[in-house]
Parts: structure tokens; sequence; C-alpha cells
């Protein structure tokens, strides 16, 4: 056995179990969402990735799992995910005036200890909070409809925020 298998198996099982996932008596899940053994299918995937000895072959299976969860699933033939802007920085921050012609949405990753994203109409008025993190981890938002906007970043600690096309 390949060295540190085990330790990534066990470790995936341990996250699993404290996410929930990992089935057993303290598991709430109904029969459809679990898989082999009563493990979810996300389960049964973070435990197929860490089996994966060749490392980068074994990141892209983790990041292949966690993008849909961050709102960054693949949108084209060719993998790629469509960033109509890409915003990074740390702390408070506000973007410049932007349309938008079709709906849209955000997601953001943040390294921050905490992290809102406000969406405002072009004229400076607060329409909603699109996003909130606290601690590191990231996000997506709902549908936004087109129109003239801007962001605000209020948080403390470095982010990324990319627009996106909805889905």
């Amino acid at each position: 056995m390949r060295k540190g298998v085990f330790a990534r198996g066990a470790a995936a099982l341990i996250l699993l179990a404290g996410l929930g996932l990992a089935g057993g008596p303290a598991a709430a899940q109904s029969e459809s969402a679990t898989g082999e053994g009563g493990t979810s299918k996300l389960g049964n995937d973070l435990i197929s990735c860490a089996s994966i000895e060749e490392d980068q072959a074994r990141l892209t299976c983790y990041d292949d799992l966690a993008q849909p969860l961050a709102g960054l699933e693949k949108d084209n033939a060719k993998g790629e995910t469509e960033v109509l802007q890409s915003f990074a920085g740390e702390d408070d921050w506000d973007s410049e005036v932007f349309e938008m012609a079709k709906p849209w949405r955000v997601t953001w990753q943040a390294k921050a200890s905490i992290l809102t994203i406000e969406l405002y109409g072009a004229e400076g008025e607060l329409i909603d909070v699109i996003g909130n993190q606290i601690g590191a981890g990231g996000g997506t938002s709902g549908k936004l409809e087109p129109g003239r906007y801007y962001l605000g970043a209020r948080g403390v600690g470095s982010w990324q925020i990319k627009v996106l096309p909805a889905k």
C-alpha cells in the first residue's frame, strides 16, 4: 500500500462523519441519498478520490467534487467556467459600476475570518446582501437580474469574487 493512502482515507472518513455524510445510526439520510454500505454518494466519491495514487489526478478528482458545491461547475465542453468578471482583494472594497445584459450570479472564496458581499444599484442604493461567509470557504449567490450594479466586499482577510452567467 502506498504511504499516506490510509491516512488520507481515514481523514476523509473522519471528515465524512463530521459532516454527517457517513452511514450509521447518527446519519440522517434517505435510502436514495446513500450508496454502498450506507455511505452517501459524496462520501463514496471522496473515498474514491483519496485512493488515487498520482497527486495531480487526486487533486483534480477533489476539485471536480468541490466545484459544484461552490457554484463553479464546468460550463462548456472544454471543461471551462465562463467568468464574466473576477475580483480579488483584502478587507473592504467596492467595484466600479458594471452592466449585466443577462441573468448572472456571484461566487466567492475567502481566506477571511468574515466576508459579506453586498449588491448595490448603479446610483449607490443597497439592493441586497448576496453573500455571507464566516471563516475560510466559499459560496454562491442566487440568480441576479440584468441591470447596472456594483459589488461591495466587507471583510477581514483575503477573498476572491467571480461574476458568472446564471445557471
